[in-house]
């Protein structure tokens, strides 16, 4: 599946496809068997990116936030907490 000299991983994960247990199989997999690459993840759910250094929130393909998985969810509970959302 990697070659070499890979250091990007381009990943599309459509969780909601896999059982939950299915689906953290792939995620220790990813985690332990890419560790070392640069990964490039589209997910729909959160807990797929916990532990990504930067996530990127499209909306209708513009950049709404971008982040840390903490900070953005700070962020949006402080935006719920004020009825902002």
């Amino acid at each position: 599946m990697r070659s070499a000299g890979s250091s990007l991983l381009a990943a599309g994960l459509a969780a909601c496809l896999y059982s939950p247990h299915a689906d953290s199989l792939i995620q220790y997999a990813i985690r332990t068997v890419f560790a070392q690459c640069t990964m490039l993840t589209i997910a729909h759910r959160l807990n797929t990116i916990m532990d990504s250094d930067m996530i990127i929130v499209l909306e209708q393909g513009k950049v709404v936030e971008s982040g840390h998985a903490d900070d953005l969810l700070r962020t949006d509970m402080v935006r719920r907490a004020s009825g902002s959302v």
